[in-house]
């Protein structure tokens, strides 16, 4: 009789029947369920996204039910789904730089224009917005409060007051492209598609990570080729 042949002890102490969560805690550091879901999602959309995916890893994301939100955008020309960002609040400081201590003259004799200025910067703050238009109408909207308070009792002053609204909308057509930049980064959430997840061992594809994590179980027979973002007609 042949003698009965011992297995390694490696492999007498394995589970065979091992759930993708122990394996999966076991080869990420004692990683919860849901930051190996969250790496999951990042994953997919970093396959997604192709030559932007390690600058938009590092931007903050959030999980979503249709997508993987991104806020701030790290990159205003890869989002994807723009759309206003629902914390967001929009504020104004009337003429002038946001945060500088240049401070140009609030209006023109008795003409106010705060109002219009402020309208400026809702506009800038305004996801999506065209900044050549938010421009062209502080200077209607100055123009419109001189000729309101003026009209034709005053023609000197009134020319001048017109000439001070071309002045202010030539000064954010050439200098606010930096503010609206900004305005549109606070303003601005990316949604990026998430594509299929694929369970590797059944060739299953899932639309929700949570239902391939819950059916697709890794075994010592198929352990690397679970749940991962599915590659181009791998779910057709």
């Amino acid at each position: 009789m042949h003698p009965t042949r011992q297995r390694p002890a490696s492999l007498r102490s394995a589970r065979p029947h091992a759930t993708f969560d122990e394996l999966t805690r076991a080869a990420g550091a004692q990683r919860s369920r849901r930051q190996v879901l969250g790496l999951i999602g990042k994953t997919a959309v970093g396959a997604f996204v192709g030559v932007h995916a390690l600058q938009f890893l590092d931007a903050p994301t959030v999980l979503a039910a249709d997508c993987l939100v991104e806020y701030p955008a790290a990159d205003l020309d890869n989002c994807p789904n723009k759309r206003p960002h629902p914390g967001n609040v929009r504020t104004t400081n009337g003429c002038g730089p946001q945060g500088s201590s240049f401070r140009p003259p609030q209006g023109f004799g008795d003409v106010d224009f705060v109002p219009s200025c402020d309208q400026h910067d809702i506009c800038y703050g305004t996801c999506g917005s065209s900044r050549l238009s938010c421009d062209t109408k502080l200077g209607q909207d100055i123009a419109d409060a001189c000729k309101a308070h003026y009209g034709s009792a005053s023609p000197l002053r009134l020319a001048a007051c017109l000439s001070t609204a071309v002045v202010y909308e030539a000064a954010v057509t050439y200098g606010g492209a930096g503010a609206w930049l900004n305005g549109q980064k606070k303003d601005c959430e990316c949604c990026h598609p998430v594509p299929k997840i694929r369970c590797g061992c059944t060739g299953k594809c899932y639309d929700d990570p949570l239902a391939c994590v819950a059916e697709c179980k890794a075994s010592l027979g198929c352990f690397t080729d679970i749940c991962a973002p599915a590659l181009a007609g791998q779910c057709n």
